[in-house]
């Protein structure tokens, strides 16, 4: 019996080995081009990324190659949710509450907002004085200024 037990714990010793062999022989392709990858990242470390804003001032000696790109002028305008707000209160008549606001902020850009952020939003532009309140609910754009006319006397055109 201890011959058979040392045969198959002998047997087990290679095995073990072999398996060791075989999962070294597998990676060396995986481990290469790992290594080779994080090589690569490392040189472009400092590198802008495209998306993302420079941090430093170093942004102006680039290259105009890695430099952001302007964007187009086709297309849908990018605005934020500040502008959408103003534009449909511009588009009502009188005062808007926040259900009708929603209804015409969906209606007009075609999508869901949360009403929680045009809530805030509409807070945000109020403490602007860019909208006021008529009531509690009632949302408008304030009026504007009419430009003061200044007719010149008659003493001062002679």
């Amino acid at each position: 019996m201890s011959t058979a037990w040392e045969l198959l714990l002998q047997h087990r010793a290679e095995l073990i080995d072999q398996l060791e062999v075989a999962r070294k022989r597998a990676e060396a392709p995986y481990i290469a081009e790992l290594e080779s990858t994080n090589r690569a990242l490392e040189a472009l470390r400092g590198a802008p990324r495209r998306g993302r804003r420079p941090v430093s001032d170093d942004s102006a000696s680039e290259p105009a190659s890695f430099s952001p790109k302007a964007p187009a002028a086709r297309g849908r305008q990018k605005r934020s949710l500040r502008d959408m707000v103003q534009i449909a209160l511009k588009s009502q008549a009188g005062p808007v509450d926040i259900p009708t606001l929603m209804l015409a902020l969906e209606q007009r850009w075609n999508r869901t907002f949360q009403q929680s952020r045009v809530e805030l939003e509409l807070l945000r532009i109020q403490q602007e004085n860019a909208v006021k309140t008529d009531t509690e609910d009632g949302w408008r754009e304030p009026p504007r200024a009419q430009p003061v006319l200044v007719q010149a006397s008659s003493s001062m055109s002679q």
